[in-house]
């Protein structure tokens, strides 16, 4: 069955999976069993998840963190998965949004802007635990460690006091392991939850590194990127490398076969102009990574899903201005390496490692 990003929404009651395929989210969401996706009417409200939760997220990734030093292979990943000790544990939140899901709000939002006992009236509450807050529906955010390793490609200089964006995240563990490392760590999303999830104070702004003057920084901008002009210009040049996970697959944005419309992704720009507007963000030399994570395709039905192909032509690529270093290169057995290690093989997602493949393409600003 193929899923689109809206229909998804709606039979799970919560924001869009932008880094997960579509056809595989429903299925890898339920194995996770996230409570950030339970919602029931404000009138009554979830209950929140009990204390028992708080820190049980960051014990996991730290013992995940410790499993991944053999498939390190550059100072950034190593940099970026050291980070995880200055994960901080974090309590159960209520959120509140509208039947559509367009309008989030953090609890304090919700209450200081519908003030009164009939204030929350017609809307859903939605509970959202630490695992929500640092893994979201994306499972590990130390797979990108990986990314980071195809990206530091021939780099020998730290982290520390770079930029990096994060395409459509999916939760803020990424930005926050960046961040860590010494980082300026920019995420832009499109999701209203995860505005209102990210909201409170601490989630954002500066990470103090123990032991050092310098500090890393962390910053989620809301809206469509590069589409919006006024969101391109909060975000920025300057960056040493873009990461788009699981964003840009040729299944969403240029499939090969008929698909249903909700199963597509409108970028908001012609294609020149986006690639362009990527390019832009970066410093001269930087690099932009599409790496996309995907079930095996079967050979009966197109799953968009499992397209993982780069969704632009390497001559239209160059055309933009880019240098192509790589294109659609083949990063399974990497990749089954991690979600080994990070233990999607085991419950609470319980996949098939065999079945995942990956495919990337590194290009850079001259």
């Amino acid at each position: 069955m193929t899923v689109g990003f809206e229909t998804l929404t709606g039979m799970l009651g919560c924001h869009r999976f932008g880094g997960l395929p579509l056809g595989w989210a429903v299925g890898f969401v339920g194995a996770l069993g996230l409570g950030g996706c339970q919602t029931t009417p404000a009138t009554f409200g979830p209950p929140l998840a009990g204390p028992e939760t708080i820190g049980a997220t960051v014990a996991k990734l730290t013992a995940e963190a410790a499993a991944l030093p053999p498939l390190l292979h550059s100072r950034w990943a190593v940099e970026f998965v050291a980070a995880v000790p200055q994960l901080v544990p974090v309590s159960p939140r209520r959120l509140y949004h509208s039947p559509d899901g367009r309008l989030y709000l953090s609890e304090s939002e919700a209450r200081a802007q519908r003030p009164g006992p009939a204030g929350l009236a017609g809307l859903v509450a939605d509970s959202a635990d630490e695992a929500s807050y640092y893994v979201g529906s994306l499972g590990s955010p130390l797979f990108h460690a990986r990314l980071i390793d195809l990206i530091a490609e021939g780099q020998a200089a730290k982290l520390a006091g770079k930029r990096g964006l994060d395409l459509e995240v999916g939760a803020i563990g990424p930005l926050k392991l960046m961040a860590g490392a010494g980082m300026d760590a920019v995420g832009v999303s499109a999701s209203p939850r995860l505005r209102a999830l990210y909201s409170l104070p601490g989630d954002q702004g500066p990470v103090a590194l123990p032991g050092r003057e310098l500090s890393g920084h962390v910053t989620l901008l809301h809206g469509s990127f590069p589409a919006d002009p006024s969101l391109r210009a909060r975000v920025g040049s300057g960056y040493e490398f873009v990461l788009a996970k699981n964003v840009l697959l040729r299944g969403y944005i240029h499939p090969t076969s008929d698909v249903p419309p909700e199963s597509r992704r409108d970028l908001g720009l012609p294609d020149a102009d986006y690639l362009r507007a990527l390019r832009d963000t970066l410093r001269p030399g930087g690099r932009l990574l599409i790496y996309n994570l995907c079930p095996s395709p079967s050979p009966a039905v197109y799953e968009p899903g499992s397209d993982c192909r780069c969704p632009f032509e390497r001559a239209d690529l160059q055309a933009a201005g880019w240098v192509v270093r790589d294109y659609d290169r083949n990063d399974t057995e990497a990749a089954r390496q991690y979600a080994t290690a990070l233990g999607y093989d085991r419950p609470p997602q319980s996949l098939r490692i065999d079945s995942l493949y990956a495919l990337y393409t590194l290009l850079q600003r001259p």
